[in-house]
């Protein structure tokens, strides 16, 4: 059975290694600090021990998973981000349940082996990611700003995500002036519509950003938030004329609350959503219609020269029907005015208009939409 949950905390541990953090040459900076911390928060709320460890759920259903490994659950920076204030430590479970005995009805024996299956199945699953996810740690910068940490024996095989991330904090990354008003500048960056981020994520990226912040000890002004949300929203060119009136002719009361402010914008970004996605067949709608009203034309213009053409053929017949036959050769110096000479003349210029209107036929024939 040894062999078998090797095998399982090899999994935990090849799937953290199949989600490397972002490599930074040379001395990181607090803002790869906090970078790496969100990577690593993610791989490890990406596994479930639920059944397991109860206290990794929150009232809501939240399921955080392996969290407690990349934030410290005795640190109260860890109920801020959860409100998960009952953690226990995980302790390896025994190979049998010593609650089994032989008083034991058999399917409270077959209900508790399982349980301590699960219970074991967790925990070296958990083993597994935290083996990973300090490896991943370690890839993502150089040597020399964790080496301290190295066990004379055994090297890195105890060293945990925790024990990094402090070493780092208190040795390379320390919080200055400098880096925080980065940080900062980086908090307030703009509403990038045209990449195509939703007002959802945007305004839920800010209220989540700002816990994460205040759990760095920078702190974000609410009236800051409020500021850079409006003009954000006035920049987007989402938003119509009257859709930004109505909201400047609420009461100041409603104009300052936050949750007012985001309900009011997503509702109209909601609507605005609904009306573009209900008018998009109607646009097809209107454009075939159109089509057809120049097809109809084309279709007038083509019948008219046809008429042009035939009543042009037709005075062409009649004129060659005119024309009496040569006599005899005249001279080639010979200039006539008689009647047979003025009906060839006639022909000629029946034969030019109805080149005329051939060519006219052939501009329509290439008009955008001749081919509908």
């Amino acid at each position: 059975m040894k062999n078998a949950w090797a095998i399982v905390e090899a999994e935990g541990y090849e799937r953290a290694r199949k989600q490397p953090l972002t490599h930074r040459p040379g001395r990181p900076t607090r803002s790869d600090w906090m970078m790496w911390q969100r990577q690593l928060e993610k791989i490890a709320a990406s596994y479930d021990v639920s059944e397991t460890y109860t206290f990794t759920v929150d009232a809501a259903g939240n399921n955080f998973g392996l969290l407690f490994l990349t934030v410290d659950p005795d640190d109260v920076h860890y109920e801020l981000r959860t409100g998960i204030t009952t953690y226990v430590e995980p302790v390896q479970p025994p190979r049998y349940d010593a609650a089994i005995n032989a008083a034991t009805p058999t399917f409270e024996r077959k209900q508790r082996e399982e349980e301590n299956e699960q219970k074991k199945h967790d925990y070296f699953t958990m083993k597994g990611a935290a083996r990973g996810m300090a490896e991943n740690l370690r890839d993502a910068m150089g040597e020399q700003y964790y080496n301290q940490l190295e066990h004379a024996i055994v090297g890195f095989k105890n060293v945990t995500v925790l024990q990094i991330m402090k070493h780092l904090d208190e040795e390379w990354v320390p919080m200055n002036t400098k880096e925080r008003r980065a940080i900062k500048k980086d908090y307030f960056k703009p509403w990038d519509v045209a990449g195509g981020v939703a007002l959802s994520k945007f305004t839920k990226a800010l209220d989540e950003r700002k816990i994460e912040l205040h759990v760095h000890n920078i702190t974000i002004d609410e009236e800051d938030v409020k500021e850079h949300y409006m003009v954000q929203m006035y920049a987007s060119n989402v938003f119509s004329e009257q859709d930004l009136k109505e909201w400047e002719d609420k009461t100041e009361a409603e104009k300052d609350d936050w949750n007012v402010m985001k309900k009011y914008f997503r509702d109209k970004m909601t609507l605005n959503e609904a009306y573009n996605n209900n008018n998009e067949g109607n646009a097809a709608t209107l454009f075939g219609s159109a089509a057809n009203v120049i097809e109809e034309e084309q279709e007038e213009k083509l019948a008219n020269l046809g008429d042009e053409i035939r009543e042009y053929i037709q005075q062409l017949t009649g004129a060659q029907e005119n024309v009496p036959p040569p006599s005899k050769p005249p001279p080639s110096n010979y200039t006539s005015n008689t009647s047979s000479n003025k009906a060839a003349e006639a022909m000629d210029k029946q034969m030019s208009k109805i080149e005329e209107l051939l060519i006219a036929l052939t501009g329509i024939q290439q008009e955008p939409g001749w081919w509908r």
